[in-house]
């Protein structure tokens, strides 16, 4: 778990958000990071905020094939204030991660709303995403 994404992850393709790709929006040195998670096999995701993704944002959640493992890239939004014209009645998004012993769970919810919703999975709306370790 850490503050900055992934380089290229969430929000990459919407103009209207706050992207993974654009800078100081991501973790830096990119290629030393992709370096190190290759090298250790038990890192299995990234779980990240920073960009105050809506839930709706590309890529929300995103699989990468980091070495010769799929790596889950998680973003978490921010608890207020999301995209690029936050407002006070912005969503209140938290995801839900949980570690089985051969893959993740991911859910989300809106707690301003006190609903489960979906969100942007690999490209996809999805209200859960199940991903492979």
């Amino acid at each position: 778990m850490t503050h900055p994404a992934l380089k290229d992850t969430v929000g990459v393709g919407d103009a209207g958000e706050i992207a993974s790709s654009q800078g100081y929006w991501y973790a830096d040195p990119d290629t030393t990071i992709r370096s190190i998670i290759a090298n250790h096999g038990e890192v299995i995701a990234w779980v990240s905020g920073h960009v105050h993704a809506n839930l709706t944002s590309p890529n929300f959640v995103k699989t990468l094939t980091i070495g010769t493992r799929v790596v889950a890239a998680i973003a978490t939004s921010s608890l207020g204030y999301t995209g690029r014209d936050p407002q006070w009645w912005d969503p209140m998004p938290t995801v839900y991660v949980t570690l089985y012993d051969n893959y993740l769970e991911v859910r989300f919810r809106d707690h301003g709303a006190g609903q489960w919703l979906s969100a942007n999975v690999n490209g996809t709306m999805q209200n859960l995403a199940t991903i492979a370790r």
